[in-house]
């Protein structure tokens, strides 16, 4: 248990401002016991490390466009399935320039899962790159915690 702001930036190697904006803007797990305008807080370590790996305690613009992206593709679905029940409505002469707008809304929508794809497969990297680099640091930490702090006995 982390009993102060101090401590809790220690154990997440972040100043104790950063740690208040997180709280604020991403919902950071902190508890204040008595009432919430008091200075006093509490954290557990293992509720930290759960929000730090969690997807939802970080935002990404890369999800945000992939969410985008997949709106949009089921509206050019849905565009399609009504041309084509226009097309079935039209006189015969209509209908070769319509099948070739359909071939086009095809293509459209084809580059679009595609571009979903490679979205959703960077995501993927990045995320397994944070990880990595957060357990890399979270292993200097340890390492930097474990060794003793040598004094210079030639400075004294």
């Amino acid at each position: 248990m982390l009993t102060s702001w101090k401590d809790i930036a220690r154990y997440t190697g972040k100043s104790i401002r950063t740690l208040q904006r997180w709280e604020r803007e991403l919902g950071f797990p902190v508890r204040r016991p008595g009432s919430p305008e008091r200075n006093v807080v509490i954290a557990m370590s293992s509720e930290i490390d759960s929000w730090v790996w969690s997807d939802t305690s970080r935002p990404n613009s890369q999800d945000t466009e992939l969410t985008e992206l997949q709106t949009r593709l089921a509206q050019l679905e849905q565009d399609n399935q009504e041309v084509r029940q226009q097309v079935l409505s039209l006189p015969e002469e209509y209908e070769d320039a319509l099948s070739e707008r359909i071939r086009a809304l095809k293509e459209m929508v084809k580059r679009q899962v595609e571009k979903c794809s490679r979205l959703s497969e960077t995501c993927s990297r990045l995320q397994y790159r944070s990880d990595k680099l957060v357990q890399r640091s979270r292993d200097l930490r340890q390492r930097g915690a474990a060794k003793p702090q040598r004094q210079d006995s030639a400075a004294m």
